[in-house]
């Protein structure tokens, strides 16, 4: 990926458009139907439980499900190794990864952005105990769980 997004350092100027038809893949993944054509799309920043990650998954994906609504506004990172777009999302000029972290949602995901506003939000959701927070199920972040899964075959 792009290494640590989300520093204070002056951002670029990166790509914006506008996407419709999003199929929701998962908490932190959309198809939709970009200037381009058909498009992958990563959530940039977050990472939501797995879909088989205890009921976690489902209401991720649900969630983000609630939020992306059409048209929605694209900020394009470039593409992460599996040639999806790292986006941010924007509906009505709100962030979607910002709303998904708050409501518990999904968590920063730190190997690859170190967000201090995202952080903050994070911790709120924490100590409010909503989503994956309001219980100790949670037990691991998404990608240490992705980590103890066995290889599939």
């Amino acid at each position: 990926m792009l290494g640590l997004l989300g520093c204070s350092a002056k951002q670029p100027k990166l790509p914006t458009y506008q996407c419709t038809q999003p199929k929701i893949i998962d908490g932190d993944s959309i198809v939709a139907l970009c200037p381009s054509g058909e498009t992958r799309l990563r959530l940039n920043c977050i990472d939501a439980p797995e879909l088989k990650q205890r009921h976690f998954g489902r209401e991720a994906k649900q969630a983000l499900a609630s939020m992306v609504d059409e048209p929605f506004t694209v900020t394009d990172w470039g593409l992460d190794r599996y040639n999806r777009v790292l986006a941010d999302i924007y509906v009505d000029g709100q962030s979607v990864q910002r709303q998904m972290i708050e409501q518990g949602a999904a968590v920063v995901y730190r190997h690859y952005c170190l967000d201090e506003h995202l952080l903050d939000v994070e911790q709120r959701a924490i100590e409010q105990k909503v989503g994956v927070w309001r219980e100790r199920g949670l037990q691991q972040t998404p990608w240490r769980w992705r980590q103890l899964q066995p290889p599939r075959d």
